[in-house]
């Protein structure tokens, strides 16, 4: 119910008031208030083009909660599932859509580069991984081959690495959706819905467990070195990990009752199977990486 409110309070957030008949000047059609109901575009007033306004418009972008960004963010957190939920209705003007707020955290993630969640190093890599005998191959043979030193080609490696692991976090979305799908079959007729669901999820994880949780364990970690505090840095390791997990449980768990319409007890074992299945993701993500970015390599 609660969700429910959310959701109608967000969508029914900033309709127009008439103010009489205008031609649109972008498509010619007739129609009555601030914005031409048949393309969108907005009756530009002699305040919308003075200096002031502009001024207005930069500040009320990165402080206004009524911006699309910040309710899609705030619909995201508060109500898992939501932001799918509204685009497959089909309401969506209130936000931005799933494909584009996971663009802009994907955005404001590769500009970040302390943080590397979904980055794997060469060691990683090349131990106790389901692909590290053959990462190990391959690795050896291009050493002999280029003539270089192990450490020459970690370098080279892990500096590629971290721009891949940016760049193809949009394959981790559709090995999210497989699976949503085959857990939730039969609660969405259309696959796009799992995969709606997943750029949403990815947004989630991006926003809250990559980018917010990664300034909190710096800000951490830092203030522990200048203040001499020992054992800072493991505890904060052996905390990360039990957090994401309980995170997108969270979300799941939401995301279950609100976009799929299961029962509390439906969405529990849902969420059970689902949580590994995103680890399991992430891992099959991380052998795409290696692959991807060996051979990029040339």
């Amino acid at each position: 119910m609660r969700d429910n409110m959310i959701l109608a309070k967000e969508t029914s957030a900033g309709n127009a008031t008439a103010t009489g008949p205008v031609t649109c000047k972008c498509c010619g059609h007739a129609f009555a208030g601030k914005y031409c109901n048949q393309c969108g575009e907005k009756v530009i007033e002699p305040r919308d083009l003075s200096v002031r306004h502009y001024f207005e418009e930069i500040f009320n972008a990165f402080t206004s909660l009524d911006t699309k960004v910040w309710r899609t963010v705030r619909l995201v957190a508060q109500v898992p599932g939501g932001l799918s939920r509204a685009y497959m209705e089909g309401r969506r003007s209130p936000y931005l859509k799933p494909l584009s707020i996971f663009f802009l955290a994907n955005v404001i993630y590769f500009l970040l580069p302390l943080f590397e969640t979904f980055n794997s190093r060469l060691q990683t890599q090349l131990n106790g991984r389901p692909h590290s005998r053959i990462a190990t191959r391959l690795v050896d043979e291009y050493i002999r081959e280029k003539k270089i030193t192990r450490a020459v080609f970690r370098e080279r490696y892990e500096a590629k690495s971290t721009e891949n692991a940016k760049l193809l976090l949009i394959v981790l979305v559709f090995l999210i959706a497989v699976p949503l799908g085959v857990i939730n079959r039969g609660r969405q007729p259309y696959v796009a819905g799992h995969i709606t669901v997943a750029f949403e999820i990815m947004t989630f994880n991006l926003l809250f467990n990559a980018i917010a949780l990664g300034v909190v364990v710096y800000a951490i970690f830092y203030a522990g070195r200048w203040l001499n505090i020992e054992g800072v840095e493991p505890l904060l390791n052996a905390l990360v990990n039990p957090f994401v997990f309980v995170t997108n449980g969270y979300f799941l768990y939401r995301a279950e009752r609100t976009f799929y319409g299961c029962t509390p007890r439906g969405s529990l074992w849902r969420t059970v199977l689902i949580v590994p299945s995103l680890f399991a993701a992430v891992g099959a993500y991380r052998i795409i990486l290696f692959f991807a970015t060996f051979y990029a390599l040339g």
